[in-house]
């Protein structure tokens, strides 16, 4: 393996997003909720010196020499040779708009890079069918919440 990688969101309602997209066209239950037993969590993570390649932005693009249909593409073989080529070139991790829902906004941040300096600024937070951000992404997805 040449690197691990954080998989990180800019809001709330990404992260929940991307871990719920399974479920769509179904209903989300409480169960889905918990891992080995244990509740789904978020916490708050800033990485106040990574050097991030927005690729979202043009000018990345083709300083990457790559294009939008690269960055979104559900092929892995192609998103991972991306993200190999800029981990070579030196960059601490890779921003980029979800695949979902275009407003929301994802980071893949190299965990081999000792210069990211992720700080935690928040105690975990359950995810609960109650939580305004599990509804919101579940809302956008097409997901039905049960009425625990």
């Amino acid at each position: 393996m040449t690197y691990g990688v954080y998989y990180c969101a800019a809001s709330e309602e990404s992260a929940i997003g991307e871990l719920l997209q399974v479920y769509r066209g179904q209903t989300l239950t409480s169960g889905e909720l918990l891992r080995f037993g244990f509740p789904l969590a978020l916490v708050e993570i800033e990485f106040a010196d990574a050097n991030l390649i927005d690729l979202d932005d043009p000018a990345q693009l083709i300083a990457h020499k790559t294009r939008p249909s690269i960055v979104a593409s559900t092929q892995r073989n192609r998103t991972q040779e991306l993200a190999r080529r800029i981990f070579y070139a030196k960059a601490d991790g890779i921003s980029w708009w979800s695949t979902l829902v275009a407003d929301w906004t994802n980071y893949s941040i190299f965990t081999i890079r000792d210069a990211v300096g992720a700080n935690i600024r928040s105690a975990p937070v359950e995810l609960t069918l109650a939580r305004p951000s599990v509804a919101a992404a579940a809302g956008k997805l097409g997901i039905r919440l049960a009425k625990n």
